[in-house]
């Protein structure tokens, strides 16, 4: 698989994690990586496109949290197939989420999530 040709959006609050997220995923491993900072701006970033071929989102973030921004992608029929990892400190279960890491999650572990997820027919 072509990492080059996978669009990923993160959504992550947590500036570090966000930022090292991001970093990783395009400079080492080749993905096309937008990021948001909460729930709402990372549905205004599905609104406007292109559409990712993956989501990642932290379950815990002001404004619009993991729960409530998976429940509104999958109301989008636009959007409803596309897979959610859901990363998060809780370990009770996100509904709607494709995947879950928990935090703090290796670089490595999120790797293969997203390869997973990807591979996923």
């Amino acid at each position: 698989m072509d990492a080059r040709r996978h669009r990923v959006l993160v959504i992550e609050d947590d500036e570090d994690i966000r930022s090292a997220v991001v970093e990783y995923l395009s400079e080492v491993e080749g993905y096309d990586v937008r990021s948001a900072v909460n729930g709402a701006d990372g549905l205004a970033q599905l609104e406007q496109g292109p559409l990712p071929a993956a989501v990642l989102v932290d379950s815990m973030m002001p404004v619009l949290d993991g729960a409530g921004t998976i429940a509104r992608m999958r109301a989008n029929p636009a959007w409803a197939k596309i897979p959610v990892i859901v990363s998060s400190a809780d370990p009770r279960p996100v509904p709607g989420g494709d995947r879950s890491i928990a935090k703090p999650f290796s670089i490595h572990d999120l790797v293969m999530a997203l390869r997973d997820v990807l591979r996923a027919p």
